[in-house]
């Protein structure tokens, strides 16, 4: 019993794994940057699978990042991109986790929604701190000497964050009732 339960979650993270990989491709264009829809999918596979698996599809959302999205970071420092664009992915992932399971034995419903807000304010928040200590000089340098972490807020961040912050907590819940739903219907297990 305990082998198919570890196989469905390996299959699981395997089809939300490779959901995250399409939906960070998919640009769609908000001020500088393209807003993510990668970070549903890890939401969930966060709340199904635990920190693991969050760690696990955060790291597939930051390879995908780092090959398709990361130039403008990478030409400026390559280290200070790839140790932003993991640990800002990964993190996410697992403080969703423990967020959803501390919150979730209280109010399950509570703790979805409180993955779903964390989710892209760890993301959000790692990457502001990635570019604070990492691109500092260069982001002085493009804001021509005005204040650095109001540069990075307005132009790097914007409303790009708002924005996926209101999709998360309006499609995640949305999803997860959805989800059990069907699983219900199918006599599967349901999230809880």
């Amino acid at each position: 019993m305990k082998n198919s339960k570890e196989i469905k979650k390996i299959m699981l993270l395997g089809v939300l794994g490779a959901l995250v990989a399409c939906l960070q491709m998919i640009k769609i264009p908000l001020g500088t940057f393209s807003i993510t829809l990668a970070l549903i999918p890890i939401v969930i596979g966060s709340i199904i699978a635990g920190p693991k698996g969050g760690a696990f599809l955060g790291l597939i959302m930051a390879i995908v990042v780092l090959f398709v999205d990361a130039s403008f970071f990478y030409a400026l420092n390559p280290a200070g991109t790839i140790i932003t664009v993991i640990v800002k992915s990964v993190v996410a992932g697992v403080v969703c986790a423990i967020v959803y399971k501390t919150v979730s034995k209280k109010n399950s419903t509570l703790g979805i929604i409180s993955a779903s807000l964390i989710t892209p304010i760890v993301n959000t928040g790692i990457f502001i701190l990635g570019c604070m200590t990492f691109f500092y000089p260069n982001i002085i340098e493009m804001s021509g000497g005005s204040n650095a972490l109001t540069f990075t807020l307005v132009t790097f961040v914007g409303l790009n964050f708002f924005v996926e912050l209101g999709i998360n907590i309006v499609l995640i819940p949305t999803l997860i009732y959805i989800i059990n739903v069907v699983a219900k219907n199918f006599n599967l297990n349901t999230i809880k």
